[in-house]
């Protein structure tokens, strides 16, 4: 059996914005995720066993689009659990902000920089890249994807 995917996005509480009533979710829901997986011995396993076979149901943890709210909220929260977790990045905008929400949001959301993200690898989490400019790669034909 190969492991589901979770994916996340921004844990943070929302602040009422329609961007993060669908994207994010407050550090105590993550918890109560992380718990339910616990109690139900469902085991969270590292990206890099995606596409393994596995005795029994496992989960991967992801987090889509780098935002610094990861390392503030989600990281202690995951490492408390001992979960790994696979953060990605779209690698143009590293330290900079979520500009392909514009114009739904009046500011950006910060992302986490190449310092962040080097640290993060450091403390074991599998860091991939979210496209360059978080484009719809559906949208793109081959020589865009290129």
């Amino acid at each position: 059996m190969r492991p589901r995917l979770l994916m996340y996005h921004s844990v943070c509480r929302p602040d009422g914005s329609d961007l993060e009533r669908r994207w994010a979710l407050p550090p105590e829901r993550l918890e109560v995720h992380l718990r339910w997986l616990r109690r139900l011995r469902i085991p969270v396993v590292p990206l890099t066993a995606a596409l393994e076979e596995l005795p029994g149901p496992a989960v991967i943890l992801t987090f889509d689009d780098a935002f610094r709210d990861f390392r503030v909220n989600a990281w202690p929260l995951l490492q408390a659990y001992g979960c790994p977790a696979a953060v990605m990045a779209p690698t143009a905008l590293a330290g900079g902000w979520n500009s392909w929400d514009q114009p739904r949001q009046e500011e950006g959301r910060p992302l986490l920089s190449w310092d962040d993200l080097r640290e993060l690898a450091a403390e074991g989490v599998t860091v991939g890249a979210h496209g360059h400019r978080h484009v719809d790669l559906r949208t793109l034909g081959p020589a865009g994807v290129r």
